[in-house]
């Protein structure tokens, strides 16, 4: 007996993040930098159709705002470390 395949639909994603792999010193920051990218990318609450979602959509803004920061800092302090200007 042959089974039917299941349709599966899975929506576009944008590029996934990139980083340079290339194993140095330069390799935690360049991992930071490209997350804190992916910070810059919120949801547009207006545009969604179904309003059960907007408060998921706030939070998931107001936490992207809070990642930023954290990743602004811990980049921060790799930058300073790296350049030989750690306090």
């Amino acid at each position: 007996m042959s089974q039917t395949p299941m349709k599966l639909e899975i929506p576009l994603l944008q590029p996934g993040i990139l980083v340079v792999l290339t194993p140095d010193a330069h390799y935690p920051i360049g991992v930071l930098r490209a997350y804190r990218k992916e910070c810059n990318r919120f949801w547009l609450i207006d545009s969604c159709e179904d309003e059960r979602y907007t408060p998921f959509f706030r939070e998931w803004n107001k936490d992207l705002k809070e990642r930023a920061k954290i990743l602004d800092k811990a980049i921060e302090i790799l930058e300073k470390n790296l350049s030989g200007g750690a306090d």
